[in-house]
């Protein structure tokens, strides 16, 4: 920089720690205030229960499906599986259904599995998005047991965030819960599990973050 009053050069360089810098040409002493940008890549830091994994043509987004009904969600499965075991006990004691008690023995088994199926969910399940420049995969279960459901970039035009159905009775007993899916015109991708609020938040901004880039890299390309 130039002095202000002898126009001599000055090495900026050479301030000292309280932001002064001495002249060495007529020894004015100035204050330097030099605001440096730094342009930083604006980084997504993934909350507690949630993982990104960034490979080079692979982007693997991963959340924990542990939410607020954990707890109830294992006791409702304790009281369905000790009240469907009296009523199978009491069918097989004084009911005979004949042919159909097979179809009575398979229908108590599909509650008590439901609720297992759903506390499992509640605890410990994973929503997993693999994703690459044109298409993708979501995971949605435990430990490899679960449903996948694959799809193409070019038939998505929309990810969001959705309020899961809950009848009457559900309502009263456990607060709104949310999602988020990925929707196009034929086709529709959904976590379908209710997700924790900072994890979800997680998952949109995200997904919507390589929606838009994926979005941005068809159209110049055409």
């Amino acid at each position: 920089m130039k002095c202000p009053n002898c126009s001599g050069g000055i090495d900026i360089n050479k301030k000292s720690a309280s932001g002064k810098i001495r002249c060495p040409h007529c020894h004015k002493i100035y204050k330097v205030n030099i605001k440096r940008s730094s342009k930083k890549k604006s980084t997504i830091k993934p909350p507690k229960g949630a993982w990104l994994k960034k490979e080079v043509n692979l982007i693997e987004i991963g959340i924990s499906t542990k939410n607020r009904q954990s707890v109830v969600s294992v006791i409702l499965a304790v009281f369905a599986t000790i009240s469907s075991s009296a009523v199978f006990i009491y069918l097989e004691l004084y009911r005979d259904f004949g042919s159909y008690a097979i179809l009575q023995h398979i229908w108590v088994l599909v509650i008590v599995m439901s609720f297992w199926s759903y506390a499992t969910m509640s605890n410990f399940g994973q929503v997993i998005f693999r994703l690459t420049n044109t298409k993708g995969e979501m995971f949605r279960g435990f430990r490899g047991i679960g449903i996948t459901k694959k799809f193409n970039w070019r038939d998505i035009s929309e990810v969001q965030e959705f309020a899961l159905d809950h009848d009457d009775l559900v309502s009263k007993f456990f607060p709104p819960a949310y999602s988020v899916k990925l929707i196009g015109r034929y086709k529709e991708v959904s976590c379908k599990t209710a997700l924790m609020d900072d994890q979800r938040k997680f998952l949109l901004k995200v997904l919507n973050k390589i929606f838009r880039q994926v979005k941005k890299s068809r159209t110049d390309q055409s």
